[in-house]
């Protein structure tokens, strides 16, 4: 009955399941597609079998998307382990991680992309064909554009990657500024952190404690 089953799901295209095996390619070594049923009538024979909830994948999601006019994309849509592999989704990486406590939770943080992406917002803003615009207009642009990469970001677990972008927005103002003023100054000691926010009015991302308190 198994062998029957199988190679009508063969000839029909079955898809790979959550472990990636596609019944091609199982079904292409006689003694791997021996093995594999093996297992199966084991697990039948022993009550221990449990199919897979993901393709139940999936079917739940195409009836609730149809129900509002949507539809799934097939194209972009793939099925994944998430405590086996991360994945990007939405702008966020997402991965399976285990605390210090040992517990296990779902890390989300921006993406390299997202990142990426930031980083050539601000380079637009800040680069040598803009050093005749005001300070004041070019600050503002900067802060509109990292309040709102903040805004869609300020959740999970993304502090560490913030300090990072805040880092680099820092460095990216502070030479920009160097450079409007004609490179007269020390670039480290005549803009320092303070006097980027307090003098120019640079927008502070989120530190550890102010992240805290807005979750």
């Amino acid at each position: 009955m198994l062998e029957r089953a199988f190679e009508t799901q063969r000839q029909n295209g079955g898809a790979a399941g959550v472990d990636g095996q596609s019944l091609a390619v199982i079904a292409a070594d006689p003694e791997r597609r021996q093995q594999w049923l093996a297992g199966l009538r084991e697990e039948l024979r022993r009550k221990t079998y449990r199919p897979s909830p993901v393709r139940r994948a999936g079917a739940r999601l195409k009836r609730w998307l149809a129900a509002k006019g949507l539809t799934l994309n097939e194209v972009k849509t793939r099925t994944v382990n998430i405590r086996q592999t991360g994945i990007n989704f939405l702008g966020f990486n997402l991965t399976w991680r285990r605390s210090p406590r040992g517990r296990g939770y779902l890390h989300a943080q921006p993406s390299q992309k997202s990142r990426g992406n930031l980083r050539v917002q601000l380079e637009e803003v800040l680069n040598h064909w803009t050093l005749w615009r005001p300070i004041k207009e070019v600050v503002r642009e900067v802060n509109q554009v990292l309040r709102g990469w903040v805004g869609y970001f300020h959740f999970g677990n993304s502090v560490s990657v913030m300090n990072r972008m805040k880092h680099y927005s820092q460095d990216r103002l502070r030479r920009w500024l160097w450079r409007k003023h004609g490179c007269r100054h020390s670039l480290w000691q005549h803009y320092p952190l303070a006097r980027l926010h307090a003098h120019y009015g640079r927008y502070e991302l989120p530190t550890k404690a102010k992240w805290k308190a807005a979750r």
